[in-house]
């Protein structure tokens, strides 16, 4: 996200930062509150969730290092939190307020050139959940949540079945996070599990096979 700024003003934006450090299931921010900051992740993972039927909210997505949350408070002094963010792990994130981001732009008009880029970020994020959810059908959508899940915690495309990664998800999140319903997501399990791609236990899922998950999500490369 930062790269898109010189270094002089980089190094100005870290210097307003304050650093703060969230324990596993700890709420970093809450859906409706007053979004008054942007939070850089440095550290750990965090489930993004939205307000479900009684209350009960489910995950939509999922971010690590080098993610970022709260971008509209950058842009309106009316902009409140759209989602709740719960730390999956011991989480850590750089903080930066409105006032301090403002004051910022000010003395150095070429971060206006990172609002930019969150913009388009935020934009293309929006665009392709909307085409997956209305062109890829549902299996597909598991499987290619599966995939960005091993990538987010630590498969680099080339894992064999000796190196596996495992990632701390119940079959409801999963679900959540495709779109479809739990009945869909546990034969797409069942059918993944009896091809040695993945194991499941205890609300773990364990992947052994990223290659032939990503053929199977119908992604390249």
């Amino acid at each position: 996200m930062l790269s898109a700024l010189p270094a002089e003003a980089r190094e100005s934006l870290l210097d307003r930062c304050r650093r703060r450090q969230f324990v596993r299931g700890a709420y970093l921010v809450y859906e409706g509150d007053p979004g008054d900051s942007l939070h850089l992740i440095t550290k750990g993972r965090v489930a993004v969730l939205v307000g479900g039927a009684e209350g009960n909210p489910f995950a939509v997505a999922l971010m690590g290092p080098g993610d970022f949350f709260g971008e509209q408070a950058l842009l309106s002094a009316r902009a409140v939190r759209s989602a709740t963010i719960q730390a999956l792990e011991p989480t850590e994130t750089l903080v930066v307020n409105r006032s301090d981001f403002e004051d910022l732009r000010r003395q150095h008009p070429e971060v206006d050139r990172l609002l930019i880029g969150v913009l388009a970020q935020m934009v293309d994020r929006l665009t392709r959940q909307v085409a997956e959810l209305t062109e890829i059908p549902g299996t597909v959508r598991v499987y290619r949540r599966i995939v960005a899940l091993a990538e987010l915690y630590g498969g680099n495309g080339e894992m064999a079945p000796a190196d596996p990664v495992e990632i701390p998800l119940t079959q409801d999140q999963l679900a959540s996070l495709a779109g479809v319903h739990l009945r869909l997501t546990s034969r797409v399990l069942g059918e993944a599990r009896g091809a040695g791609l993945l194991d499941t236990n205890k609300g773990r899922l364990v992947i052994k096979d990223l290659p032939g998950l990503r053929s199977r999500a119908r992604l390249q490369g």
